[in-house]
């Protein structure tokens, strides 16, 4: 018998995919991946050199782990890489020296990619 909350998780992935997702264009050097994300935001707290503490928010990308896979290799999201929406460009990044992705839910389903929108002059 299969876990009833991991079922009930990969539903709700899905219904949020079918639902509330936006057509993204994954891009990472050459290679670029269509994908359907559900987006979110994650609030940031950093210190800058002088002590203070910096907040914001990312622009979070929600997409489904084994949509990953490009030239045939799964892959997680690295800095440095862009999220295309329309016209808006964003790139992976958290910032510091934290990991610009974590799991989504606790199956592993699902990857929340964090980003930082670019200005026109940096896209």
């Amino acid at each position: 018998m299969s876990d009833l909350l991991e079922t009930a998780n990969t539903w709700l992935s899905d219904v949020m995919q079918a639902h509330a997702g936006a057509t993204i264009t994954y891009t990472r050097g050459d290679t670029e991946l269509s994908l359907t994300a559900t987006i979110g935001e994650t609030a940031t707290e950093q210190s800058d050199a002088f002590g203070a503490q910096l907040y914001g928010a990312t622009c979070d990308f929600i997409v489904v782990a084994a949509d990953m896979v490009a030239n045939g290799q799964q892959i997680v999201p690295a800095d440095g890489d862009r999220i295309t929406v329309g016209a808006v460009t964003y790139e992976v990044n958290l910032g510091g020296n934290l990991d610009p992705w974590r799991w989504g839910d606790p199956y592993q389903k699902t990857i929340r990619i964090h980003t930082r929108r670019l200005t026109p002059a940096e896209g």
